[in-house]
């Protein structure tokens, strides 16, 4: 069952109830980054992803990705991973996304 299709069949106040926890979650991701010493982060309009700049940590997305696989155990992409645009951004999957309901792909 596609998103939308589960969306319509929960109901409308359900479908806004979610939109809302979304862009809670979307805000408090994207200031916690821009709180962070070496990030900046546009709050995303209406993904469930944040992509946050990360040279002022002196690394690049790639060389950050792999810190935090291999001493975090935390598997975050490079922006390189969708293209050479963004060499110093990470790609991070607000939880909405990572944990889909049951149905849902």
């Amino acid at each position: 069952m596609r998103l939308a299709d589960r969306m319509t069949s929960i109901g409308t106040e359900s479908a806004l109830e979610a939109a809302a926890r979304a862009r809670a979650s979307r805000s408090l991701v994207a200031d916690g980054l821009n709180a962070t010493p070496g990030f900046g982060c546009l709050r995303p309009a209406g993904a469930f992803c944040a992509v946050p700049e990360t040279s002022g940590t002196g690394l690049t997305g790639t060389e950050l990705a792999d810190l935090l696989l291999n001493d975090a155990g935390a598997s975050v992409p490079a922006r390189t991973a969708f293209g050479t645009v963004a060499t110093n951004h990470i790609r991070l999957v607000d939880e909405i996304i990572v944990h889909d309901p049951p149905g849902v792909r």
